[in-house]
């Protein structure tokens, strides 16, 4: 038998999804081929993250400094002869980024998941101080943004969840505490009167 290099099978990453240290997590399902024995997981950069053996884990933690550090995954095998296959699609992570340009608002803008043949839509969550999520809106996927309004001077964590079918990745975790306009004084009446018995005059100063 001589192995073929166009019988490697095209390597196919599951998901890659955010975990609530904001590190990424890379899945896979590997092949049963026998004469396939290892494969390479790479970043969008094209750098070798790991070599395993076709027999061990399927998924890959992938820590990094910060959400924008985040990068797109491919996959690729190897057979006995050391031949590697190609890759299908590169998988990309959702990176969630906030703002508050509006007073008792929160502005979230997020990037779309690549990999899936298509997203089936995005769902917004608010993740309260036990690490509990509420679920406060859900988009189709052609939406890369919501608007949180009437908050309050506290802080706010946010987390996105892409889904396609029963596949679902996360964003990275973030907090904001929104523009807050309040009443740093409130207002003393100087004069209140009546006139002719019909209207109440009030008077204040700030």
């Amino acid at each position: 038998y001589v192995p073929n290099p166009l019988d490697v099978p095209d390597g196919e990453l599951e998901y890659v999804s955010f975990n609530e240290q904001n590190n990424i997590e890379v899945w896979w399902n590997n092949v049963t081929d026998s004469n396939i024995i290892s494969n390479i997981l790479y970043d969008g950069s094209n750098s070798r993250l790991q070599r395993g053996s076709i027999n061990k884990n399927e998924t890959y933690l992938h820590k990094i400094s910060a959400p924008k550090d985040a990068s797109c995954y491919n996959l690729t095998y190897f057979d006995r002869c050391d031949q590697e296959g190609k890759s299908m699609n590169k998988h990309c992570p959702v990176i969630l980024e906030l703002s508050s340009d509006k007073d008792f608002s929160v502005t979230l803008n997020w990037s779309a998941y690549m990999g899936w043949n298509v997203v089936d839509f995005y769902t917004v969550y608010i993740v309260d101080k036990k690490g509990n999520l509420n679920q406060i809106a859900r988009v189709t996927s052609d939406i890369l943004s919501y608007t949180h309004e009437w908050l309050c001077n506290s802080s706010y964590t946010y987390v996105i969840r892409a889904s396609s079918g029963d596949l679902n990745s996360w964003s990275n975790r973030e907090a904001i505490t929104p523009r807050y306009h309040g009443i740093t004084e409130r207002p003393s009446i100087k004069v209140a009167s009546v006139d002719e018995d019909s209207k109440i005059n009030v008077k204040w100063e700030h």
